[in-house]
Formats: C-alpha cells, structure tokens, sequence
C-alpha cells in the first residue's frame, strides 16, 4: 500500500472513531471443498482464531449450515478511511468502511457535520439505479444526459448517490461530471456518493490501513486496473466520497438495505428522485419498492435492458386519456406478452433472457397501477437527445400533486430550476391564487436575479408597496452579492461598513451587516452629496447592527413587517 502525502487533504480521518464505525467478518467457517468458506472467502483469509476453531471441529458432527445473520459479526473498528489517490487523477475521495448494521443517523452525521465530512445539506436527492455493466448510449443522448444530469444536481443544490463502482450507471455518472467539471462554478461543488459493497470491491485490500493517527492524514493509492476474468468490482475515480458497506458475505448486494435507509432517512428533509438507466430484475424491483415510498422515477429512454418493456409499457398507458381506458389495457394480456417480448429483447445479450424477463415483468406489473403513474415519468429521447433535467422536474411536480401544499412546493421548484415556461403554462392556470403566498417567492426571484418571475409575480397581482417593506428592504441589501457593485460601493464609500480588517460580527453566516445609514451614505454619494438622504437620518441612523442582525439574520419578529414597528421599538430603547 502506497500512501500519498498531500498538502489538501483533510483531517477526517482520526475524528472518525467518534462514530464508532465497525467493519464486519465472517466467524463460523462452512465449507465443502476445504478452500472457500460459504461467506465466499478463502478460508485463509479468515482471522486465525476463527480458523483455529474451524480446524478443531472440521472433522465432527458440528452444524454444517452457514446462514449470514448468524455467522458473520462486528469485528472491531474499522481500519479503512480516510482519503483515495486514484492513479492517473487528481481526486482524493474520502472513503470509510462499515458495517451493514450501521445506524444511518451516524452516516447523516458522517455526511454534514463539520468535523466529519461537512457536506453542505442538499435540497434533491437524486438516486442512480441500473444496470451495472456497459450501457451503451449513442453520443448525442450520452451528451444530452450528461448535460442535463450535472444541471440538474447544479441547479438543485443535489446530492447524488450510486452504487459507486467503475461500470454500467455508476460510471456514466462519474464520466457526467468529470466531463463537465470545467463549465462549473467552483462555488458550486457538486457531491456523488457512492455506497458500494465492501466485499464486492477488487483489491480493497489497499484501503485498509492501521490506526495511525498520521497515516489517516494521508491518501492510500487506488489502482484502477484489474485482470478481465475478475468480478469483482472497481471504484469509480469521479465519485467525491464512498461509504463501502461490509456485510461480511463476499458477494454483490450486500449495501442495498443499508442504503435503502440512509436515503429514506436524507427524504425526510430533501425532495428525492430515483434515476433509472438499464438495469435488469432487481432494478425493477427497486422501481417499485420506491414508488411504494412515493418516491417519483425517471427512465432513460433506449438505456436497454429493463427499460425496453417498463417505457414502453408507462408510454402506452400514459398516452391514453381517460382512467377507463388505462384499466382496460392494464387487463389487456397482449399488451403484457409484447411487454414481456420487448423484454427479452432487451436481455437478449444475457444469460437465460426469458426468466430474467419474467421476474422482471412481474415488478412492472406490481408498480403500473393507476395511482402510481404520476410517480413514474420517462426521459424520451427526441432525435438521439433527451432533456433530462426537465424530466427530472417534470418527475418532481407530478409527485406533488397530490400533496396538501402543492402550488407552493411547484412552483418553488419551478423557480429553483428557473422554469419560467412551467410557471406560466402549468402551475398559472388558476386566478384564484393568494397573493400572500408569492412575498417569500418574490424574495427568492430578487435574490437570484430571476427577473422573469419577478415580472410574473407582479403580472398575477403582487404589489410592491405591500411586499417592499424596511424590513425586507433591509434584508434584501443584506443578501447583495459581496462581488456586486452595490456592495464594492458600500466597501468604498461606507465610512461605516465593517471589513475584514475590522471587528467582525458573529453572525451564522459570517457576513457584513448593512444598515439603513450604510445604505444612505452610498444614495447619498451617488447624487454628489446633492442631498442628504433620509436613511442617514434619525431614526434610520439610529438603528445599530445588533438590532439590524435581530430584524435580518435572525428572521426575528420583533421589530414587526412597518416602518412604524421598527421606529417606536428605537424610541424606546435609545
């Protein structure tokens, strides 16, 4: 194992003990042959006391039967973590190992504390399923989902979680964002996680290391060749960090419920999508376990395999127009045999494409029910392209629909995507909207320089003289951009404003705070001291930047939406 000294990797690694993360092994040897446990390990790489006990009873009458749950245990902490040196990149992931029994709040603390890996929260979370090995897409609809994968996860503020490994979907995702890593804003770090199997990872060997404090500042080398025959699998070198998951049974699968509940647990504060490309039997049934979460779906279109029959099969019956007809085909056994016979051509490269094509059929048929179809949307691809992120959305306003707050959760998506066009067309349709619902989205549009909404927002009723209040003008110059000119004027001219060289404020989000006499001094100036504007005036000038924090950073109501508010609570404290 090579370790690699770097002068930007992160300290995470000592810290890590305090989530007591276990790794896992098998402690009750099976076996038929003398060389291969039924956990599918050699039995000489089991630890020497469990071989010893194999080898005093190998010989009686002692149980022969393996079962996983009984015969695998936590083993201790774990000694894989910290930070990967891909060969032939710059990236240092970070990576742990643990045990498949692992409480998922400790992986949420893992994830966003800053002492751990720091994460910034994510508003979506979008989920790739699919098929493991190659996916073959044509370059146009390659590029297209590409494109429109990292704007999606841009746009969205997204986490996105895979499988983590060095094929099928997880690699496509990886290619996405390295691929366009040069068009993104670098204030924009977009995280891919991937939660693989331990067992199931080639060499992971080379990340274990001993409990140096020193070591775990350091990045162990990762080398991304492995010999053709081998099945087991290689890390993706595009994803940001890994959770590899030991469940002490070498073979595939074994992160699956534990990623199904660390994303459960990151859906409860965070809108979420599954992305589906490819994928064979148990993809389908993931489709189903999800929307039985009403958790919304997209499938690429032409991805293969599974796809072939379940888009065909969602195509079909969305394409209907009354609920009647819709039951009527989902009765109607020939349109489940051409499912089934798209199916079979779409594992036809595969071993045994009938039964594949059957167990999967039978997940389709499980998820294809009338109130589930809004959960399901297909990503069509129109001349060899496919606009994905507008699936995704389009994915993400349908969940809603059903839901008690849905104008307001669309149309927040909407505005996040800035969707204009959706806004308009889709969510503006009925008059009888309350205005009061607009202000904090009228908030948002100015902060994010979304003139388009602003403008429709006033078209559909919304008075400025009722939403401009002292209050939300005092926190929309609190939200300017530091690189704005407004801002490198008040840093100019404002004998008042702090800097960086000044005391600072200990605010949460460690910014200036700008007052209504900071915002005076620059009118002022602006019309050459011409006049004095009245924010340099009593009682604006009076209102310090405590009190300014308490109205503005703190979301306080203590100073009330008017004018009058702020002005009586300064007379009675000055």
């Amino acid at each position: 194992m090579r370790i690699y000294p770097d002068s930007h990797i992160d300290s995470d690694g000592p810290n890590l003990e305090k989530l007591g993360f276990q790794k896992k092994r098998c402690k009750y040897i099976v076996s038929s042959d003398k060389i291969v446990c039924c956990c599918l390990n050699k039995i000489i790489y089991h630890d020497p006391s469990v071989i010893q006990e194999y080898n005093l009873r190998k010989n009686s009458e002692s149980s022969n039967k393996w079962d996983k749950e009984v015969c695998t245990e936590d083993a201790g902490p774990t000694d894989a973590y910290g930070k990967i040196k891909f060969t032939d990149t710059e990236n240092f992931p970070s990576y742990v190992r643990v045990s498949n029994k692992t409480n998922e709040n400790k992986l949420i603390s893992l994830l966003f504390d800053d002492e751990y890996w720091g994460l910034k929260k994510p508003e979506l979370i979008i989920s790739v399923t699919g098929g493991a090995e190659k996916i073959s897409l044509n370059q146009k609809l390659k590029d297209a989902f590409s494109k429109g994968l990292v704007e999606a996860a841009v746009t969205t503020n997204a986490l996105v979680t895979s499988g983590g490994t060095y094929g099928g979907c997880m690699k496509l995702v990886g290619e996405a964002f390295k691929e366009n890593a040069l068009s993104l804003d670098p204030n924009k770090k977009i995280n891919l996680l991937g939660i693989a199997d331990w067992c199931a990872i080639f060499n992971n060997s080379d990340l274990i290391r001993n409990n140096n404090p020193d070591q775990s500042r350091k990045a162990v080398e990762y080398n991304l060749i492995k010999p053709r025959a081998e099945k087991k699998s290689l890390l993706d070198p595009n994803h940001t960090h890994f959770i590899l998951v030991d469940d002490g049974y070498h073979y595939f699968g074994g992160e699956m419920k534990l990623r199904a509940k660390l994303e459960a647990k990151l859906r409860e504060t965070a809108k979420t999508v599954v992305l589906v490309l490819g994928g064979g039997p148990n993809t389908a049934e993931s489709i189903f376990n999800a929307i039985s979460e009403r958790t919304p779906c997209v499938i690429l279109e032409s991805s293969g395999e599974m796809e072939t029959g379940f888009s065909y099969a969602i195509n079909r019956i969305k394409n209907l127009s009354t609920e009647k007809e819709q039951s009527s085909l989902l009765e109607n056994e020939e349109f489940w045999n051409e499912v089934r016979r798209r199916l079979v051509n779409g594992f036809i490269q595969k071993k045994d494409p009938e039964t594949r094509a059957e167990n999967t059929l039978k997940s389709i048929k499980k998820s294809l029910k009338l109130e589930n179809l809004h959960l399901l949307t297909v990503c069509r691809s129109r001349n060899g392209r496919a606009e994905l992120d507008v699936a995704i959305l389009e994915a993400l306003l349908s969940a809603e629909k059903n839901t008690s707050n849905n104008f307001e959760a669309q149309l927040k998506l909407a505005l996040n995507w800035n969707r204009i066009d959706i806004a308009r067309n889709y969510l503006f349709n009925d008059e009888n909207i309350d205005i009061n619902l607009l202000k904090n989205f009228m908030t948002t549009a100015l902060i994010q320089n979304k003139h388009e909404f602003v403008e429709l927002f006033l078209e559909k009723g919304l008075s400025l003289r009722s939403f401009l209040t002292h209050r939300r003008l005092l926190f929309l110059y609190n939200k300017i951009p530091k690189n704005s000119l407004f801002q490198k004027m008040l840093d100019k001219h404002s004998n008042n404003v702090l800097t960086k060289d000044k005391i600072k404020k200990k605010t949460d989000d460690k910014k200036n705070i700008i007052t209504f006499e900071h915002i005076g001094e620059v009118l002022t100036k602006l019309v050459d001291y011409s006049f004095e504007h009245k924010f340099k005036k009593s009682p604006y000038s009076n209102i310090e930047k405590d009190k300014v924090q308490e109205i503005v950073i703190n979301d306080s109501n203590k100073y009330g939406e008017k004018l009058t508010n702020v002005i009586d609570r300064v007379k009675l404290e000055n």
